[in-house]
């Protein structure tokens, strides 16, 4: 994935962006998503399941804290570490079983344990405009020794 900056006008413009995007992933990606709240964080992640032929409905996992998700292609691993507090509790989750082949990992507030992950991934910034206008970066993160 390269870096890109794009601005979507309505939610239908965010799903049609993140349906792009998983359109181009061919697994072993972990994206990383970074915003407030109510930036768009979950409807990013519903377009990029659509891009993997993922039929289910997308729901953010606040509560559950990780959903799974077969696609036609590819799985999803869908992560929220909003409620997650430590490293431990990071790591007890067991993603390292699902950074494969065939997943695509999306972490909403993974930003808090970035320097944890010691492998590629992809930044995506979700900043919001006016409306329902969403400012979206994708960036390729350094790798932390």
């Amino acid at each position: 994935m390269r870096d890109e900056e794009k601005i979507t006008g309505s939610y239908e413009e965010t799903i049609e962006y993140g349906k792009a995007i998983g359109k181009s992933l061919k697994g072993h990606e972990v994206l990383v998503l970074k915003g407030p709240l109510a930036s768009g964080k979950t409807v990013l992640t519903k377009g990029i399941a659509l891009g993997l032929g993922i039929k289910e409905t997308i729901t953010s996992p606040s509560f559950t804290l990780m959903n799974i998700y077969e696609g036609s292609s590819l799985n999803l691993c869908h992560c929220d570490f909003y409620r997650i507090e430590s490293v431990e509790d990071f790591w007890d989750l067991g993603i390292e079983e699902y950074i494969n082949e065939k997943t695509v990992v999306v972490m909403e507030w993974g930003d808090m344990f970035i320097s944890e992950l010691a492998i590629p991934f992809t930044i995506i910034d979700l900043e919001v405009l006016e409306g329902s206008s969403r400012w979206i970066r994708l960036s390729q993160a350094p790798l932390h020794e």
